[in-house]
């Protein structure tokens, strides 16, 4: 099957926007919920993924107002707001979760971890949360919102959303391996110290759990969502049949083999044996996981615009 056309109306900086958007998200999450569940245990990695969380998703903005070739364009969608565009609201989304996240850096700045004590930052923390699921959604939404074919399923949002929350988590995995070499102020010593007289003898290894139930669950997606496609429609079908021709070995490659099985086999290793990623394990996966969501959202974002052949013509 050969396309008719390929007219790509969003180029790899749109891809850019979804994916840094997407690992801020996952950051800003993963964050938020060590400082609700361990915050003296993950100081560090919860102050690193707050400061890193807005300058993602703003990298990622930047990048989708050069796609858009005038970038004062994207201002008119704050003055002309239109309460039935996803695009509209993804605008505001996304600007109010970077103020959010400023707000946070600012308050973890001046008053470091007491700041979990103080019930405005809590508010802003919460209302952070809210903004960061939705910017998540956004992404995924925005796609299913457009009519084309592969992008209608109601999984891709999921997928998408997953798929940030997984990179993020393989950056803060990183980011936990060094973080003694992150930070070296007086309170983070002090706070590191007190978290390591509290901690049983067991590894600590919170992430590795959650990062393997993230990709098992990724896993089983995907598996559905290729299943589901079937009753989607011919034209869906058709699409996927396209996106392999196209794109068939960086699927395989890149966003399964990098993106799921290689991060999932050494994730289910590091829980059976109930050890912690090791430095060189946890390198291994966030490229592999990095490289693995950018393709999967690049692959899906490029093949959702081939047009499919009319069998009659």
């Amino acid at each position: 099957m050969e396309a008719q056309a390929v007219h790509v109306v969003w180029d790899f900086r749109v891809v850019i926007d979804l994916f840094l958007g997407g690992v801020g998200v996952g950051l800003f999450l993963l964050a938020t919920y060590f400082s609700f569940t361990a915050k003296e245990k993950h100081w560090t990695v919860i102050k690193t993924g707050y400061i890193l969380s807005p300058v993602f998703v703003g990298a990622g903005v930047l990048s989708l107002m050069t796609e858009l070739g005038k970038p004062l364009r994207m201002f008119s969608t704050y003055i002309h707001f239109n309460p039935t565009s996803i695009t509209s609201w993804g605008g505001y989304i996304q600007t109010l979760f970077i103020l959010a996240g400023f707000l946070i850096i600012c308050y973890l700045f001046k008053t470091g971890i007491d700041s979990f004590n103080n019930n405005i930052f809590k508010s802003i923390q919460i209302t952070g949360l809210l903004l960061a699921v939705g910017t998540g959604i956004y992404h995924g939404l925005l796609l299913a919102s457009l009519g084309r074919p592969l992008w209608m399923n109601g999984l891709i949002p999921v997928l998408f959303f997953l798929s940030s929350i997984i990179a993020g988590a393989s950056l803060l995995i990183v980011l936990r391996s060094v973080s003694s070499k992150v930070f070296h102020s007086a309170e983070d010593l002090a706070i590191a110290e007190v978290a390591a007289t509290s901690r049983s003898a067991k590894p600590d290894q919170p992430l590795t759990y959650l990062f393997t139930i993230l990709l098992v669950l990724q896993v089983a997606l995907m598996i559905v969502w290729r299943v589901t496609l079937q009753a989607t429609g011919l034209e869906a079908v058709g699409n996927y049949q396209l996106m392999m021709e196209h794109y068939g070995s960086i699927w395989w490659i890149a966003a399964i083999g990098l993106g799921l099985i290689v991060p999932l086999a050494i994730s289910i290793y590091a829980s059976i044996r109930k050890v912690s990623f090791s430095m060189g394990s946890a390198v291994i996966l966030m490229v592999s996981t990095l490289i693995g969501s950018y393709a999967f959202k690049h692959i899906i974002v490029y093949a959702g615009q081939l047009n499919v052949p009319n069998p009659f013509m």
